[in-house]
């Protein structure tokens, strides 16, 4: 069934160098589920979705007086580093941090170490002007 390669793939590339989660249930709701997640995914990546690049870059321009930090996993194979660091680039004040050892998954430990920090800064802060990307 497309929907468990889908699922396959999607684990497989989400946590490069991580055992990859097991695999998801093979009863019909599971199924179903799935078949549903994916539909929602293909139609939005079909519309490469619903994104103008350029669009989206010269809006982040325009972004002056929002505190901003990127987060992002060194090892993303699904969004890649590249794309945070354009973004970054285009959005003015804003703070990268690249997640050594981190995929796309919020929920990695070191991704999730890196959004806690993030946000405690800027609970103390109030801005990411001086929190540390390294």
């Amino acid at each position: 069934l497309a929907a468990l390669a889908w699922a396959a793939w999607e684990n497989a590339v989400i946590a490069p160098g991580q055992a990859a989660p097991a695999p998801p249930a093979r009863d019909d709701a599971a199924i179903r589920a799935l078949i549903d997640k994916y539909r929602v995914q293909a139609h939005y990546l079909a519309h490469r979705c619903f994104l103008d690049e350029d669009g989206v870059l010269e809006a982040a321009r325009r972004i002056t007086a929002m505190p901003t930090a990127l987060i992002h996993g060194r090892l993303d194979l699904v969004c890649r580093a590249r794309n945070a660091l354009r973004l970054h680039r285009a959005l003015p004040g804003s703070r990268l941090r690249l997640v050594d050892g981190a995929g796309h998954s919020p929920f990695e430990p070191a991704m999730a170490a890196a959004l806690i920090g993030a946000l405690e800064h800027f609970a103390v802060h109030g801005d990411f002007s001086h929190w540390r990307t390294d």
